[in-house]
């Protein structure tokens, strides 16, 4: 955290900077403090997806569905393929029993995976590949069917 914090001070105007304090600050169950990192990232950069997707996670987390299904909307309406986005909207959408929105997002999340490199995080914010998302996707694809 201590580099993070370095990193705030170099570049406090930063949305990506303000991004993965709030990633490690919701890792470590600090919400609130998370939360204010995330708001501001987006004060910065309306349009910055990695902070739209964590606070629809940390919405998920809550229980708050609909709140996170708007932040997950917000995050793919700023980045239109960000597999993890569509998968955690899979994933929203099967808990809501509505499985062929879910499928059809799962699928949406495996199209873009496929043209990723294969070994390479995603995003900034999560340490999922590609490789492991077409994974995660089949899994769930061929467990709902």
């Amino acid at each position: 955290m201590r580099l993070a914090q370095q990193a705030l001070e170099d570049r406090p105007h930063s949305p990506a900077v303000h991004t993965l304090i709030g990633s490690i600050l919701a890792s470590w169950g600090e919400a609130a403090r998370a939360h204010t990192h995330l708001k501001q990232a987006l004060e910065l950069d309306t349009l910055f997806a990695d902070a739209h997707y964590l606070i629809g996670l940390m919405q998920l987390e809550t229980g708050d569905y609909l709140s996170a299904r708007a932040s997950l909307r917000a995050a793919i309406y700023c980045r239109p393929d960000f597999p993890l986005a569509y998968l955690v909207s899979g994933d929203l959408f099967k808990t809501e029993g509505d499985l062929p929105r879910a499928a059809h997002a799962w699928e949406t999340a495996r199209r873009f995976a496929t043209v990723l490199p294969a070994t390479i995080p995603l995003s900034d914010v999560a340490d999922v590949t590609a490789e492991q998302l077409i994974r995660l996707v089949e899994n769930r694809l061929n467990t709902s069917a």
